[in-house]
């Protein structure tokens, strides 16, 4: 039985049409698209219908306008994931080898009721049901989503005089997103059955307007400015009803439930700002801007809800200064730029508000979040606002050159840049006993500071073949400088024993777990039987940002033929492996079934004498029970140090090979162009990481980094694309 023939291959089709034309006053454009996904789990699907359209008219020779507008419906089916006891890969991956999820189904298992249910209804799984049989998730525990999204944009320029414009914007984005998730009954998650309706509504408003200045002062001098208006609101819906204890298996409706919670969330967030910028330039040789900004926000308090940007900048084209139109050398410029923003807060922040009761059980009964009983109860919300907050402000500067030589085909730019963040406002911890679990804080001093090198080359350049390659380099490092005193370290994100923090002196989201003992000198202890001891207080364990990162992009191009290929690769940054971890806690993992039967010794010293330890242990021993067991010993997630690797990788992302039908045959067909595409996107990866993949994370995009924990595993995908132009 091999558990991984769960996954399917996932089929992709995408159809777009598109339609553009006009005269010299009106040009129009009109598209539409269709895609349909299958996943690689099974009844997994993704659809997507859209349609766009825009146009662009010439009303007088100085007033001309731009409209546009977007509609999007897509959705699908989902399967639950992740850190999640209904997750797909914790029932994979945990069970044993001996306990075949698919009953002897083989491909047709998810079709098969015998596979996940027995005779009397309850599931079918291992440790019994515990985690839920994959397959019990994807034919049980369904979840749908359907999101419609209009985007609209409307703009208009009037050429005021011959070096004066004003533009005006305004933008409108709506979604709407209704979910439904379902448990069914003897599901590992809710015996019970649950039933989750969940409807978003989300409008997002802009308006711009602008006064821009453009006009040569001389023959060489030029001046621009930009002076403006610009607003910004949001607003944002969000009804969820909760249905428990189903009648009818799988009738996920919530007339299907016993009781039911209803929650309400309306938010809003208006931001106002002010702008100005000013920029001179002289005779293509020296450049010189500054810009400021005040926004006005309605998350700060009331009193302090104010805050400023503002920048100035410059640069040298010396390549101007001589000649240089026979040399080899053909352009140089530097430049240089420093500033300052400001940031709100979140919503809500500044207040302590109140939430619907809630009543909890004790692992046998349910409980109950109010309205119930035909009673109405609030309990003060376990966050903290501050309404003494202040705005953050990142402080940044920047230095930078580019050069090209042999007529461009030769390019490389350099930049170095440092950034510090004070006052950041995030969610800290505190004691229970205070009435709150979480406060809201200006938190302390973060910087960043790194260096981004881009080349581009064209090696080979004749009259039919070309060989063009762009490579970006990046080293960057952060460090949190300083936290406010008494919360220190500050948790991010991920579990109380292994998580991403904040700690003073160390890169910020580094990986903070359990650890082994050592001495003054690094050397880890062990007692005198030869077993290494766990440190009873928990550190920094790793640190997730990579040393440096290269990305190279190739094309080659031969006549009507192009071949592309990109490279990306990693070195450095620690990734905490927690499905590594827990699947050899339950002795599933090959490194358990290769080394159950052997010894090892631990690379240490004895605690009691300091002396070079050589006491040969067992991984496994039958005899001296639990404790005896090296994955056991430490208890459940183990010591998150023994899990922390290097995740440094090179990966192939992409490969592409495109052929253009020459003209003398597109055009004896009725078309001006015709190309055909095939495609492959990350064929290869090549890595030490021991998991499912070192860029995978736990926490999604979050300040929580390089945790891994039964996430879902990266596709490979490959494609045949077809662009014909009438």
């Amino acid at each position: 039985y091999d558990k991984l023939e769960f996954f399917r291959t996932g089929l992709q089709s995408d159809v777009n049409v598109s339609v553009s034309g006009g005269t010299s006053n009106i040009n129009y454009f009109v598209s539409g698209g269709v895609l349909n996904q299958t996943g690689i789990t099974p009844l997994e699907s993704f659809g997507r219908r859209s349609f766009r359209s825009n146009i662009n008219a010439k009303v007088t020779e100085r007033f001309s306008i731009l409209a546009s507008g977007t509609f999007v419906n897509s959705g699908g089916r989902r399967n639950q994931r992740g850190s999640n006891i209904s997750g797909i890969m914790l029932g994979l991956l945990r069970t044993s080898p001996t306990f075949d999820n698919t009953n002897g189904n083989g491909s047709s298992a998810v079709t098969d009721l015998t596979t996940y249910q027995l005779p009397d209804g309850s599931q079918r799984s291992y440790r019994a049901g515990v985690y839920d049989n994959p397959y019990w998730t994807v034919a049980k525990n369904p979840s749908f989503d359907d999101v419609n999204r209009f985007i609209g944009n409307f703009q208009f320029t009037y050429d005021a005089t011959e070096w004066l414009e004003i533009k005006g914007v305004y933008g409108y984005d709506r979604f709407t997103d209704s979910r439904k998730i379902g448990f069914d009954l003897n599901s590992a998650t809710n015996p019970n059955g649950v039933v989750i309706d969940r409807d978003e509504s989300n409008v997002d408003v802009t308006n711009q307007l602008l006064l821009l200045f453009n006009k040569d002062l001389s023959e060489k001098l030029n001046l621009g400015a930009t002076v403006g208006y610009d607003f910004y609101r949001n607003r944002r819906l969000t009804r969820r009803t909760d249905g428990f204890l189903l009648s009818i298996p799988g009738f996920f409706h919530v007339s299907n439930t016993a009781s039911q919670t209803n929650q309400e969330i309306y938010e809003q967030r208006d931001l106002r700002a002010a702008l100005s910028q000013v920029s001179l330039g002289y005779d293509d040789l020296l450049f010189i801007n500054g810009a400021f900004r005040n926004d006005w926000s309605s998350t700060l308090p009331r009193d302090n809800n104010s805050f400023q940007s503002y920048s100035v900048g410059g640069s040298l084209v010396f390549s101007e200064l001589f000649d240089n139109e026979d040399s080899f050398f053909n352009y140089g410029k530097l430049r240089s730029s420093w500033g300052k923003t400001g940031n709100d807060a979140d919503i809500f922040a500044t207040e302590t508000y109140y939430d619907p009761g809630n009543a909890d059980g004790d692992g046998f009964i349910e409980g109950n979040v109010f309205p119930v009983f035909s009673t109405v109860a609030f309990e003060r919300a376990a966050l903290l606002g501050n309404n003494a907050i202040v705005p953050e402000e990142t402080t940044e500067f920047e230095i930078g050159s580019e050069f090209r030589f042999f007529d461009s085909r030769l390019t490389l730019d350099v930049t170095y840049y440092s950034k510090e963040t004070v006052d950041q406002i995030i969610q800290v911890t505190q004691p229970a006993t205070t009435g709150f679990t979480n406060r809201i804080i200006n938190a302390g001093t973060i910087s960043n500071k790194g260096w981004e090198i881009t080349t581009n080359i064209v090696p080979v350049r004749t009259s039919d073949f070309e060989w063009s390659m762009d490579v970006k380099n990046t080293m960057f490092e952060n460090e949190v400088e300083e936290l406010v005193e008494g919360n220190e370290p500050i948790h991010l994100n991920g579990f109380p024993s292994t998580s991403s923090r904040a700690v003073p002196g160390e890169s910020f989201g580094a990986i903070f777990g359990t650890r082994w003992l050592r001495d003054e000198n690094g050397n880890q202890l062990v007692d005198d039987n030869g077993l290494a001891l766990a440190d009873p207080e928990s550190g920094v364990i790793g640190d997730p940002i990579p040393d440096f990162t290269v990305g190279m992009r190739q094309s080659f191009k031969y006549k009507n033929l192009r071949l592309t290929t990109l490279f990306d690769m990693r070195v450095g940054g620690d990734v905490w492996c927690g499905t590594c971890v827990i699947l050899d806690y339950f002795g599933v993992s090959q490194t358990t079934a290769d080394l159950r039967n052997s010894t090892y010794v631990v690379n240490g010293v004895r605690q009691s004498d300091g002396q070079p330890n050589t006491t040969e242990v067992a991984y496994a021993d039958p005899t001296g029970g639990l404790g005896a067991n090296r994955w056991v010993r430490y208890g459940f997630g183990g010591v998150s140090e023994d899990y922390v690797y290097d995740g440094s990788f090179f990966k192939l992302r992409e490969v592409a090979l495109t052929y253009n039908l020459p003209s003398r045959f597109t055009q004896q067909i009725g078309l001006s162009n015709a190309s055909f595409t095939i495609a492959g996107r990350n064929l290869l990866l090549v890595t030490d990481y021991p998991g499912i993949d070192p860029e995978t994370n736990l926490t999604g995009d979050s300040n929580g980094i390089g945790l891994d924990y039964f996430n879902q595993p990266f596709t490979s995908s490959y494609s045949i694309g077809v662009n014909l132009t009438f």
